[in-house]
């Protein structure tokens, strides 16, 4: 795209989604101001792909523990009602417990998922203010690419 400065154009307009026809740049904007609005559009795309990955992530997990909780509780009705019969009041003491124990882990469980998911929303939601907060940070300073780099790269 560098020796054709007409493709580069379409390229940007196309990421910003504007579809005006007068292939010339705009004189306030050097080559450098518009790569960086590419790049940027480009990391808030990143972003947003991101956190719609972790979403399905998440939404697998949910789905995983209620598929292996319902088994679960059968599996300990079925021991509860093994045990009443012949069995000593220690083992249905037990069972109790266990039972008692995974009712509070789908609890955590399920306020998880809740807490995850209130915190997706607020991303995708707080998303164009990020995006503010960084451009702002632009302008006086360069750095914060470095540290957004460095993040993303812990990430993954």
């Amino acid at each position: 795209a560098q020796e054709n400065p007409k493709a580069e154009e379409d390229s940007e307009e196309e990421v910003h989604g504007h579809h005006h026809h007068s292939h010339h740049h705009h004189p306030h904007h050097t080559q450098d101001e518009e790569e960086e609005e590419i790049e940027d559009d480009m990391e808030k795309r990143e972003l947003l792909t991101t956190i719609k990955a972790l979403a399905t992530k998440l939404e697998t997990c949910h789905n995983l523990i209620l598929k292996n909780y319902s088994p679960l509780q059968t599996a300990l009705d079925e021991a509860s009602g093994l045990s009443s019969e012949k069995s000593s009041d220690l083992l249905k003491e037990v069972i109790k417990t266990i039972k008692e124990r995974s009712s509070l882990f789908k609890l955590a469980s399920d306020m998880l998922l809740e807490a995850s998911s209130d915190f997706l929303d607020v991303c995708l939601s707080q998303e164009g203010r990020w995006q503010k907060v960084l451009a702002s940070e632009r302008i006086r300073d360069s750095s914060w690419r470095i540290w957004w780099n460095i993040w993303r790269s812990s990430r993954k």
